[in-house]
């Protein structure tokens, strides 16, 4: 049954109580409720963030501020269970499913965006699907395309979409400070590149182990590896976010077609030191790797050589590359590996990170399927 917030309902928030609720509900649900229960509270937020989500869908409606806001947790019952919708007055209704570590569900999206066409057919409110996460989920280019799912310059909202909102109008609304200071320790907040590299460097057995600002600084990475994956796309490659600091690439299919040894490149950011091929690299690392898979090994081999051959004494903005090439038995499957180390703090010292991911992924992608026009100078100005 749906739980509908009105504006006037006393605010019970209590963050000892939240925590205590994560384990009954988990923390995307324990999250869900505060969020609609605060955005109840303060109509004025609620309404910046459904026209800040509605002004990205072509066939909106206005927005105005006199029409009624209403907040709903689990709004419709049956089988598919969205977290949250906010209806505005008779101008749309935006239904949300909310992830904060959880993956979806099968055909979760699907059945939701399904679930939007016939909610509309019956009450003639546009309805629109918003996917929350706190950074990109790998979805479905059918989701993207469908017109009832919203997205903004290509991507799905972020809870630091919202959390941009929240932190711009904490002061001015001090009765939101609550909901700032939980998305501040869920590192929901809108990320700022640190000037200081130290907190990215920081080493632990487990993610738990780190501090507080380590965590927080680290998710900007994903902001990082994005700009890769954009790059990446916009040459006609599939991209998707392999963890907080990862992505992988996929060619196009005439590039697999024509070339069956490419499986996939990756390209991440490693903030302490590694061991590879049994080598400790000598400092954090930007990375990108492109792996082969051969059954008769031979020519996977050939093509490692051969790249390795190329980026010997090959430099980008004038940082030369570490090369480390492995092999890995997989079933009866060799997978042959190449790896291409940069020295991460030389370069965050620098000032050159941005660059020399805009630049690294185009070469890279490039060596694959080369562009018809002349490929780019590769060096930094």
């Amino acid at each position: 049954m749906a739980t509908t917030f009105a504006h006037n309902a006393p605010s019970t928030i209590h963050w000892t109580a939240f925590r205590a609720a994560m384990g009954k509900l988990g923390p995307e649900d324990a999250l869900t409720h505060i969020v609609a229960l605060e955005l109840a509270q303060n109509p004025a937020i609620a309404r910046e963030w459904a026209g800040f989500l509605l002004s990205n869908v072509s066939s909106r409606g206005n927005i105005f501020d006199d029409e009624p806001i209403k907040m709903s947790v689990q709004p419709y019952s049956g089988n598919d269970q969205p977290d949250m919708a906010i209806t505005v007055g008779q101008t749309a209704r935006l239904v949300f499913e909310h992830k904060l570590g959880a993956p979806e569900g099968a055909n979760q999206l699907e059945r939701y965006i399904r679930l939007c066409e016939s909610e509309e057919r019956q009450t003639k409110i546009p309805h629109f699907l918003a996917f929350v996460a706190p950074s990109q989920r790998n979805l479905l280019a059918s989701h993207y395309n469908c017109e009832r799912f919203i997205t903004i310059d290509g991507r799905h909202p972020e809870w630091s979409d919202l959390g941009a909102i929240i932190e711009t109008r904490v002061e001015e609304q001090p009765a939101i400070k609550p909901l700032y200071d939980l998305f501040d320790e869920l590192n929901l907040l809108p990320y700022e590149i640190p000037a200081d590299l130290e907190p990215l460097l920081e080493e632990a057995r487990t993610l738990a182990d780190l501090p507080r600002e380590a965590i927080k600084a680290r998710r900007g990475f994903n902001m990082m590896v994005r700009t890769a994956g954009q790059s990446a796309i916009d040459r006609g490659w599939t991209a998707s976010t392999g963890s907080m600091r990862s992505c992988f690439f996929e060619p196009p299919e005439r590039i697999r077609t024509q070339q069956p040894l490419l499986r996939w490149m990756m390209f991440e950011v490693w903030p302490h030191r590694r061991v590879v091929s049994g080598v400790r690299m000598p400092a954090p690392s930007l990375f990108a790797n492109i792996s082969f898979f051969d059954s008769r090994d031979m020519n996977a081999k050939m093509e490692i050589e051969a790249l390795t051959r190329h980026f010997q004494n090959w430099e980008l903005c004038g940082y030369r590359p570490t090369i480390a090439a492995t092999k890995d038995n997989r079933a009866n499957c060799k997978v042959h590996i190449f790896w291409m180390f940069f020295d991460l703090n030389k370069i965050w010292e620098n000032g050159d990170f941005e660059t020399v991911i805009e630049r690294l992924v185009p070469y890279l992608t490039d060596l694959f399927d080369p562009p018809i026009a002349t490929a780019k100078e590769t060096e930094c100005e």
